[in-house]
């Protein structure tokens, strides 16, 4: 690049927006005129209004622009006429541009007469003359020739006067949208929202002299007989009042198969004013914003082409056609007429084009007739869409110009309207490319685009600066950009001054995809010290999807999964020689979420982000392998270790100067990372509270893009991150004091860089947005290339942007594959630019100075003093060069700047240098202890851990800091006193731990308390003052000790402190004991453990005080519990030591303990006294615990009995006994509740689950959907709600509490929003229909054997906490499971109806319906009870809706309900429906851009309906629209709508909710309405699938356009599967198939890769029929299809899946076993046929041969032929060539297919062929001899095949 011209240009880019250059001036004239006839006259474009006008209901206009240069050399001008018309002809354009050659010289080339197509205007000579069908009567013809050569006379005049009125004026256009033009041919067929407009201003005063407009739409909203401008007129008459003084000129679009949404509306004309109001409101906005400006010489160019008709029809033919009547009756009497006069018929249309140009600014083209909206779409697509304005109707009416694609489809606006233009057939095929080839020829070449960018070119780097924006006090200057930058991700810089970029020209490939990697490393030098890079070079090439470079000693670090390498140049000539591989074992499955941002930490590590998968990583160096799975790293490269840290950081980890920690992920532009990984270790059986640095709020992250993003259907909504990545902090005040700090994340979809301002307060930060960025971006660029992917802070003080400069950044996966047709996804590689933001009032120095220092060229000494930096990046250069030279000689220097320096920062980094270097002293940490910064102090306390238990001094310094009032700063006193064993320091964490204490502070004491200075702690909390002394901590103490410490210790702390407990009287006493018994228990003792702590003797008393408690009738009941904590204990290696000296010890073995205290479980005691009885028992694990409560069992009560039950279930070998009891009667199988049926009936064992099958004489396979209809009547029988509530707490009150009974397990039913009964019914009987993740029922196994089951409630880093029926609790500690496991099922049990009657149901629903609050009262609104109009439609209005919640209210003015704020808001009905039947659900309602993305719910039918709120464009703007189908049955219903998450801003105005039988449309005025959106989400998509109310198509469209989610989507078909009901599952199968298939044909290899994840069974599992539909039908089928080797293809995939891969030999063995069994499916046994082609061939072949014979069935004998064909083998294609003789139909066909699959294939059945063994048909031998490809087509050329 020339740099001095690139300097000019930057600085041309400082000059203000609003300085004009000499070509931005033009000279123009603007003129009106009335073209309102004062007579009758017919008005043209409806046939069935045949009489004249009866009045005129608005003026129409005929208004002129006139423009040209300026100066005396001035081209001559143009001249652009708009009318209020149906349409002219060119006869009347030609006669005008001759008058306008004899008045004014302008070319006719020059004139442009377009027509605002309104129907409603007067009909003119020549325009649509058979329009009527009937001769036009005399009288009236004589007012069309009048009115059209006055019309010719006014255009001329008009466009004279703009001629004469020309004056200095600039020129600006921009792009609007308004949205009220739909395709009037197909509910989901194309449109064009788009708006141009521009502006003419004056030079003085800048105020609008013309405004110009176009969109693509019929003007046909009005039909009456009064001459009207339509819409178009009211537009243009609204945008003059909004300008007064200004001409508003309108024209009309790509619009013939575009009508109004409201259709045609006859008189109203209040919609068509309401519809000009949008365009007129649009235009007020974009003037009011920023505007492109137009310069360049205009120019203009015309030329007419031919488009041919079609062959027209004999006289004969018209003659027949004439007799038909209508409108081809009469054009054939037309045509006829034609014959008769001697004139041909008409063979070809003269079609003229048009196109002016000014400059490269803007290019207008004009299509004659009526042009339908794909041409729109084409030519926007071919050429730079933001430089090019289409407008049509214009120079000639002519006739409708169809695309190829309506050409195909016919119908009107296809060919059938071409009678009413007199025209004798309809046009050929190939008129669209002439068209466009035309146009293209008249565009200039500036504006063509290529391919794949949708209309949108790559800008210049100068240009595309133009185009950010950011603070007014910063510019941006450009650092780097193509060809010396290509594709750039990541940068670092270099201590030589260099700058190193990591290039990713591979993006866009498939990770699995095989190709040569193009991928590099490059460096950057700017020599001259301009600011500008323009020296580089390779430095390592061939990578594959680089991510990150870090500069380390003489070499670089690279992020090149599933490598780290080591790239070193030892012969300095700027290339690497030498690579070494540090690390592997990265994830590579996303290019977008691999290992990177490698960050230097102030403790002397290199940081990385795992990405999203992290993995398993060895180093090369030490070979160990360190599990990093979803975890964040740190490293050595020098030593090789490697070390998995806190944080999962998808692209982006950075730190601030203090050493917190923060990353980013695609949705969340920030996220704080705890850094006390070494802490919790210490003492990993207790949770360390986190400290959290960091809090914002909602705003603070919220995004404001710049409009017209590149977005796809699956994209996210704009204003919420999607990708958001490459997070830097920056760490320096060159920008301004406000800056310092705050972080910076990158947005490429939103082509933004978001900054989040870091405001201090106390120890912490709060995020907000920063000052000027209310409603706007840090940094944002209207340019849909620009793609900023990392900031860095720069050496130089500026902020670095890495643009890597692509037009699709989304993966690929994520977008439609109709989209992707459309698209280049590389469009853009080879570009790449590199930016810096600097001050823009920055003074440069009087001498060049590199913006990238050389700090390899300072001494030791220098370096250290630039540790003393601002700059944050410097400081770490200097630091790293310090450690690399081991320079310990600065060791001085570096305490200056530790002592001396103004700045935190230096002081914190000349600290780490010298802890790095070895030369940190005591002195030096005390020093900094002293400083007065509380970041400094807090880091030297970290620092002062190595010596604190050597150093007096420096502990008692440490040790003061105690009292510190910054809270943060004691919390990490409290961490780093633990590293000391010495007195004093434990004795300050005793005081740490007093209950005065901050709770993050007692909790750091805790983690502190160890086995060195257990016992000084505890000695130290016993000097609290007793109210300090919080008898949790103490017991907290006491157990860690014995858990932890050396047996002298726990002699001296805890036995010695526990209580000698000869009774059971003090029964406190007992809690330290059965603490320490466990921890005692829980640990390896050895064998002379028990001798030192000497604790024998106690634990003898407390074990007899215990056992004596027990069998003392006379105790109290709290001393009774006290023994069953003791005694009700699995006894471990301690306990069983102490009984082995005891004499008595038989007494307290397992199953003497359970007897002793099975006896409590009785009815002599209490309720809770049993159950804590049955709990103990069952903690004993004793073996024949099972036995000794089933021997109580007869005498329980009711709810013992359900805790008994539970207990077995929840024991090793507990249900077997059950079922036995059961089977010995002792126990009744209707005595189990239900969840205690399906606990036995899901058992992980086979011979429970079949026992329990025959024993309960049911499975729990039962359909749910049958069972809730079969008690629908239910809702219909007077329900008591007294009743009600009995029932309820009989029944339903172990899992819920209402009025203050029950537990609470399952939701809050008092807060209910759908008390729909219908709905309630469901949900009892068919839990889980729908299951909140929140109520999921998890299954935890210990090793043990005990099993708990129960939601989650509370998850630690080394404990889980489950809660089930009765509110029972159960803490399981993490190392204690064997197996975790969640059923998908909600702890709800199905199966109530077996304990419920039908009147119970109606009785508990009646109670359930009782706790509803009363409605907001407003005027207007008043709630009733709706029925159905006659046609059967019930119309839910907000005037009729009950409403409830915060803010919400009725807004009678608009009749909706607006400020919709809160998630508790509801909107409910009450519908009376007198006949069961299936509804369509439909919404009115509307939405602003800035509150869509939210999602709704609609419940109180038989299906929960969802959805998101699309932007209808803005509040005022409705639409109405169907939102799924639900099943209503006869009854009273309660319809709720609410939303189904928090709501960001506003959920809707909703207006109306309409129930409308299926079949039937809603009543909805006409006004905007449109078909349903396809469900974006899996959670959707999958019902929407399996409805068979949706036509198969929409189904299938679907699956198409929703790439990337296919494993989401048969996982979601899956979830709820049960094994064994086949119905169910073959119900399913056929969209599982279509889905997976799918996915197969995409060969995304992510997506193949999650679904062989999700669908390969485990070792221990079955191969399921689904399964094999989705291995086989789907992926190895399709796979196939798009001529993939399957086996070659998934193998590449199981790479990168070690565990799917070591179980995919033993899937394929079950496809072998499944392809055998005649109970499955022939259609599911053809599919593992196909699995079985993977095997080895060995294998493969003769199991496949098996199935290909003669008398196979023809489906098994497909999966033969086709598995045959996967396998690359001679001896399957002779197998498949000796089939042919007998193979027919499909069969045949597949295996000929197959045979041509490869040359070797080829030619053995080309000789096969030639040997006279085969006979093929004429399809056979056409489809051999035309083979496309030639290697296969030669074989058969040369051959005299027999046919």
């Amino acid at each position: 690049m020339n740099k001095q011209l690139l300097a000019m240009s930057i600085v041309l880019l400082l000059v203000s927006n609003h300085s004009t250059q000499a070509n931005d001036v033009y000279q123009v004239g603007v003129s009106r005129v009335d073209i309102t006839p004062d007579y009758a006259i017919r008005l043209n474009g409806f046939g069935n209004r045949r009489q004249e006008s009866v009045g005129v209901s608005q003026h129409i206009y005929a208004k002129s622009l006139a423009i040209s240069e300026t100066g005396d050399a001035a081209a001559p001008p143009l001249v652009l006429v708009t009318l209020d018309s149906l349409g002219i002809r060119q006869t009347m354009v030609d006669e005008v541009a001759r008058r306008l050659m004899t008045s004014h010289q302008l070319p006719a080339a020059n004139l442009v007469v377009t027509f605002t197509h309104s129907h409603c205007t007067p009909k003119v000579n020549g325009a649509s003359d058979n329009i009527f069908s009937e001769p036009v009567p005399a009288a009236h013809q004589q007012h069309i020739d009048r009115y059209t050569k006055e019309l010719t006379d006014r255009i001329t005049q008009v466009a004279q006067q703009a001629l004469d009125a020309m004056k200095p004026a600039h020129l600006a256009w921009a792009i609007g949208t308004v949205t009220f033009a739909q395709n009037r041919r197909s509910a989901n067929g194309p449109v064009d929202h788009d708006l141009p407009m521009l502006v003419v201003r004056d030079t003085n005063t800048s105020q609008p002299r013309a405004v110009y407009v176009s969109y693509g739409c019929h003007c046909v909203t009005l039909s009456f007989n009064q001459i009207s401008g339509d819409w178009a007129g009211y537009a243009a008459q609204m945008i003059e009042r909004q300008f007064p003084g200004a001409v508003a000129l309108v024209s009309i679009g790509a619009g013939s198969d575009q009508n109004p949404a409201s259709g045609v509306t006859g008189d109203k004309v209040e919609v068509a004013a309401s519809q000009g109001l949008q365009i007129a409101a649009e235009v007020q906005r974009l003037l009011a914003g920023e505007l492109k400006p137009i310069s360049g010489p205009p120019r203009a160019v015309r030329r007419q082409i031919a488009l041919p008709l079609e062959t027209p029809p004999t006289r004969e033919q018209l003659v027949a056609q004439s007799k038909a009547g209508g409108a081809h009756g009469y054009n054939a009497l037309t045509q006829l007429q034609r014959l008769d006069g001697g004139q041909p018929l008409i063979k070809e249309v003269d079609y003229r084009i048009q196109t002016w140009t000014f400059g490269d600014s803007l290019c207008m083209t004009f299509l004659a007739g009526e042009v339908c909206v794909d041409y729109a779409h084409r030519l926007k697509l071919e050429l730079n869409r933001e430089r090019f304005w289409l407008n049509a109707y214009s120079n000639d009416f002519g006739c409708y110009i169809p695309s190829e694609r309506l050409l195909a489809e016919g119908g009107y606006g296809g060919g059938a309207e071409m009678p009413y233009f007199a025209l004798p057939s309809i046009f050929q095929s190939g008129l669209e490319q002439k068209i466009v080839d035309e146009v293209q020829s008249q565009v200039p070449e500036s504006f063509h685009v290529p391919a794949g960018t949708q209309g949108v070119p790559a800008k210049s780097p100068q240009d595309s600066l133009r185009c950010m924006q950011t603070a007014p006090n910063l510019r941006i200057v450009l650092a780097a950009a193509e060809p010396d930058v290509k594709d750039p991700v990541a940068i670092d810089f270099g201590p030589d001054g260099r700058l190193w970029v990591a290039e990713m020209n591979d993006y866009g490939h498939d990770v699995y995809a095989s190709f040569p990697p193009t991928s590099r490393v490059r460096w950057l030098r700017d020599t001259d010290a301009d600011g500008y890079f323009e020296t580089a070079g390779t430095f390592l090439e061939g990578l594959r999807f680089p991510t990150d470079v870090k500069v380390w000693r003489d070499g670089l670090l690279i992020c090149d999964a599933p490598d780290i390498l080591w790239a070193r140049d030892r012969d300095a000539d700027g290339k690497a020689d030498q690579v070494d591989t540090l690390f592997t074992g990265f994830e590579v499955r996303n290019a977008q979420a691999r290992v990177n941002s490698l960050r230097f930490g102030l403790d002397n590590w290199i940081y990385g982000a795992g990405g999203l998968f992290g993995g398993e990583i060895t180093s090369t160096r030490t070979g160990e392998t360190v599990d990093c799975r979803n975890r964040d790293f740190r490293l050595n490269p020098d030593t090789g270790v490697i070390q998995a840290v806190s944080g999962r950081t998808q692209q982006g980890r950075c730190r601030n100067d203090w050493g917190d920690w923060f990353g980013c992920s695609n949705g969340a532009l920030l996220t704080p990372i705890a850094a006390d990984d070494d802490y919790q270790r210490r003492n990993p059986d207790a949770v360390l509270a986190p400290f959290h640095v960091f809090s914002t709020n909602a705003e603070a992250l919220r995004l404001y893009p710049p409009d017209d993003l590149v977005t796809f259907e699956l994209s996210g909504a704009p204003g919420r991150a999607t990708a958001a990545c490459g997070i830097g902090i920056y760490r320096d005040v060159a920008l301004g004091d406000d800056f310092q700090n705050d972080a910076f994340t990158c947005e490429p979809v939103h082509q933004a860089v978001h900054r989040i301002d870091f405001q201090a307060s106390h120890d912490t930060f709060i995020g907000r947005r920063g000052v000027g960025e209310k409603s706007r971006e840090f940094l944002s660029s209207t340019d849909r290339w620009f793609r900023p992917v990392q900031v860095r802070t720069g050496p130089d003080g500026a902020l670095w942007i890495v643009d890597m400069y692509r037009y699709v950044i989304e993966h690929s996966r994520w977008i439609p594959q109709s989209s992707l047709n459309d698209l280049d996804i590389y469009a853009g590689q080879g570009r790449g630019r590199i930016y810096r933001i600097l001050p823009r009032q920055s003074q440069e120095p009087p001498t060049p100075q590199p913006v990238i220092p050389n700090l390899t060229a300072l001494t030791d000494a220098q370096l250290a003093t630039a540790i003393d930096s601002s700059n944050g990046t410097t400081r770490d250069l200097a630091h790293q060069l310090l450690l690399w030279r081991q320079a310990k000689n600065v060791a001085p220097d570096l305490r200056h700047v530790a002592i001396d320096s103004q700045l935190s920062a230096a002081r914190i980094q000349a600290l780490a240098a010298l802890d790095g270097l070895g030369k940190l002293t005591p002195d030096d940490i005390n020093r900094a202890l002293q400083s007065q910064r509380a970041e400094v102090q807090r880091f030297a306390v970290k620092l002062s851990e190595p010596w604190l238990n050597e150093t007096p001094a420096l502990r008692a310094a440490v040790v003061q800091l105690t009292a510190t009032e910054s809270l943060r700063l004691r919390r990490q006193v409290a961490l780093s006193l633990g590293a000391s064993t010495q007195a004093d320091a434990a004795r300050a964490i005793a005081r740490l731990l007093s209950s005065q204490q901050d709770h993050r502070v007692r909790s750091a004491a805790f983690h502190s308390a160890s086995t060195g200075n257990l016992r000084q702690v505890v000695q130290g909390f016993r000097l609290l003052p007793t109210q300090q002394q919080s008898l949790r901590t103490w017991h907290q103490l006491l157990e860690t000790t014995a858990r932890a410490a050396d047996a002298t210790t726990v002699r001296d702390v805890v036995i010695t402190h526990l209580p000698d407990m000869h009774t059971l009287t003090q029964v406190k006493d007992a809690v330290p004991w059965t603490l320490v018994l466990n921890a005692l228990d829980a640990r390896a003792t050895s064998n002379g453990f028990v001798e030192t702590i000497g604790g024998a003797p106690k634990t003898e008393h407390v074990f007899r005080a215990a056992l004596t408690t027990l069998q003392d009738s006379t105790r109290e009941e709290p001393e009774y519990r006290a023994a069953f904590s003791l005694l009700g204990r699995a006894f471990g290696p301690y306990s069983q030591r102490i009984l082995s000296h005891m004499d008595d010890r038989k007494q307290f073995s397992a199953s003497r303990r359970a007897a002793a205290l099975v006896d409590f479980v009785s009815p002599r005691f209490s309720l809770s006294l049993q159950q804590a009885a049955v709990a103990a028992v069952t903690s004993t694990t004793a073996a024949d615990a099972p036995e000794l409560l089933l021997g109580t069992y007869a005498s329980l009560s009711g709810l013992v009995r359900v805790e008994v039950l539970d207990a077995l279930l929840s024991q090793r070998g507990g249900p077997t006994a059950l079922l036995s009891a059961i089977d010995r009667q002792i126990v009744r199988a209707d005595h189990l509740n239900v969840s205690q049926r399906n606990k036995l009936l899901g058992n992980g064992a086979a011979t429970v689950r079949d026992t329990a099958a025959r024993l309960l004489g049911a499975t729990n396979k039962s359909s749910r959907s049958a069972i809730v209809t079969a008690h629908l009547p239910a809702t219909r029988l007077a329900g008591s709600i007294d009743q009600g509530r009995l029932v309820f707490r009989k029944r339903c009150a172990s899992c819920h509490r209402l009025e203050d009974h029950g537990h609470v397990v399952g939701p809050d039913l008092a807060a209910l929003t759908n008390r729909d009964p219908q709905w309630l019914l469901t949900t009892i009987l068919d839990p889980n229909k729908e299951v909140d993740a929140r109520y999921l029922a998890w299954t935890a196994i210990t090793h043990r054997g005990r099993t708990m089951t129960g939601m989650i409630v509370e998850e630690t880093a080394t404990t889980i906490r489950l809660r089930e029926a009765g509110g029972k609790e159960h803490l399981i500690k993490r190392n204690e499971l064997d197996r975790f496991q969640s059923s998908r099922k909600s702890v709800m049990p199905e199966g109530l109806e077996r304990e419920l009657s039908q009147q119970d149901l109606s009785d508990v629903i009646a109670y359930l319906t009782s706790f509803v609050s009363p409605p907001k009262t407003f005027s207007g609104n008043i709630p009733q009870l709706v029925a159905p109009e006659g046609s059967g439609v019930f119309r839910l209005t907000a005037a009729t809706a009950e409403i409830r919640g915060t803010h919400i209210r009725f807004e009678s003015p608009y009749d909706n309900i607006g400020y919709w704020h809160h998630q508790t808001d509801t909107v409910t009905w009450r519908v009376d429906v007198a006949q069961s039947g299936r509804f369509d659900v439909y919404l009115n309602a509307s939405c602003d851009d800035q509150a869509a993305g939210n999602s709704f719910r609609i419940e109180g039918m038989a299906e929960v309906i969802t959805g998101k709120v699309d932007s209808t464009g803005g509040w005022q703007h409705y639409r109405q629209y169907r939102t799924g189908t639900a099943q209503l049955t006869a009854g009273r219903h309660v319809i709720t709508v609410r939303a189904a998450a928090p709501i960001q801003r506003a959920l809707f105005d909703l207006r109306e909710l309409q129930l409308v039988p299926v079949g039937q449309k809603p009543n909805f005025p006409r006004t905007s309405s449109r078909q349903t959106a396809l469900p974006r989400r899996a959670h959707q998509i999958a019902p929407f699938l399996l409805d068979d109310a949706q036509p198969t198509d929409r189904r299938q469209q679907v699956i198409d356009q929703r790439p990337g989610l296919g494993p989401a989507i048969i996982s979601q078909l899956v979830s709820d599967l049960d094994a064994g009901d086949t119905i169910d599952e073959y119900r399913r199968i056929p969209w599982i198939w279509r889905v997976a298939i799918a996915v197969a044909r995409r060969d995304d290899g992510g997506e193949i890769r999650d679904v062989l994840e999700m669908a390969v069974p485990s070792a221990s599992e079955p191969l399921r029929d689904w399964q094999a539909v989705v291995l086989g039908g789907g992926l190895i089928n399709g796979a196939t299809q798009i001529g993939v080797w399957p086996n070659k293809r998934l193998n590449e995939i199981l790479v990168g899946l070690p565990a799917v891969k070591a179980t995919w030999p033993e899937t394929l063995q079950k496809s072998v076993r499944m392809s055998e069994n005649p109970r499955i499916r022939t259609g599911t046994r053809y599919d593992a046929l196909r699995m079985v082609a993977l095997l080895d061939p060995s294998q493969a072949i003769p199991h496949l041969q098996k199935y290909l014979g003669p008398k196979t069935p023809t489906e098994l004998q497909m999966g033969a032929v086709s598995g045959l064909v996967d396998v690359e083998s001679p001896d399957s294609t002779q197998l498949l060539i000796g089939a042919l003789s007998y193979l027919a139909g499909r069969n045949r066909q597949l295996a000929l297919e197959g045979l041509l699959r490869t040359e070797l294939r080829s030619d053995a059945l080309a000789k096969h062929i030639k040997s006279g063994q085969l006979t093929l048909t004429e399809n056979e031998f056409l489809t051999l001899r035309n083979h496309p490809l030639a290697t296969v087509r030669q074989h058969f050329e040369a051959l005299d095949i027999q046919k």
